[in-house]
Parts: structure tokens; sequence; C-alpha cells
């Protein structure tokens, strides 16, 4: 279906939800960071992951740091988390930058892909979502979108909202 480009009426962050969704992406919100912390390991350890590719050094420690094994580098990894620079609401999609560790890494994601936000990071927009990057503009900018990376070689999109 074509790509809405609407203003959105209402809460940016249910419109987001629901185009998410409806594009086949698992939708995780969290109240707050321990609820996040709990809901990521209780999935992990569910579905057994082992080897789990964190795309930023930051990303990495910060996840070692509550109780999440992951790796930098790890060619094979099944399951692969990531930032992300901002979610848009009027697409479900989402918007990386070479900021959040991937550089050349876009192309070749992990079957089972995990993207981190907060609910500060949504816009109803691409036009307001770049906005705060015309200063510091990174070296590569893409957006992702569950449908897209779900034919290619995605199998299961997972986004985790934190409450902000």
């Amino acid at each position: 279906s074509p790509v809405s480009y609407c203003d959105i009426k209402g809460d940016a962050l249910m419109v987001f939800a629901e185009k998410f969704v409806n594009a086949k992406g698992r939708f995780v919100y969290c109240e707050n960071e321990e609820d996040f912390i709990s809901k990521l390991q209780s999935l992990i350890q569910y579905r057994k992951w082992e080897n789990i590719l964190a795309f930023s050094e930051n990303l990495n420690s910060y996840l070692k740091n509550v109780g999440i094994e992951t790796t930098l580098e790890n060619e094979n990894a099944i399951v692969g988390i990531s930032l992300c620079q901002s979610l848009i609401a009027n697409t479900g999609s989402i918007l990386i930058t070479s900021s959040q560790g991937f550089g050349g890494r876009i192309n070749k994601l992990p079957s089972i892909f995990i993207v981190i936000a907060t609910s500060s990071q949504i816009f109803p927009n691409y036009k307001e979502a770049l906005q705060p990057l015309l200063e510091n503009i990174p070296q590569n900018i893409s957006t992702i979108m569950p449908s897209e990376e779900l034919k290619q070689s995605v199998i299961e999109f997972y986004l985790y909202v934190i409450e902000q």
C-alpha cells in the first residue's frame, strides 16, 4: 500500500505503533528503563538467544552493565540490537544513522533485529525528524520499515520504546 504522508492528529506514538505493527513489526512499550530491561531479558531467556550482536560500543557496554551479554563482532549473529535516531509516526519507519554504529552494516542485518528507542525520539514526519541532524550531519542516514526489511533478510523485527 502507498505510504501516507498526512499530518498526524492525536498521539504520534500510537500512530507510529499502529503503522509499525501493520507492517509486521513487533512493538513493545516499556514504562521505564527497568521495565525495558526486564522485558528484553525475558525475551532473550525465553528464546535462548546467544551471541547477540550490538551495533555500537555504547550499546554493548550498556547492555553488559544490565546483565545482557552482547558482542560487537559476529558475522554469523542471528540476533542484533541497535539504537536509532528517531521514529517517524506518519510512515511507521525508523531513522538510523552512522551515529548508531551502522556504517556499512545496514545492508546485512541479522534475521532477528531489535531496535531500542525512547518516546522522546518520535516525530510526526521526516522533516521534523531530520531537523536535529542539520547541525551535525552523520555520514550515513537510512530509514528502515519492517515490511521492507522482513521481505529481505529480517525474519523478526522488534522495537522497544521506553517512555521518557
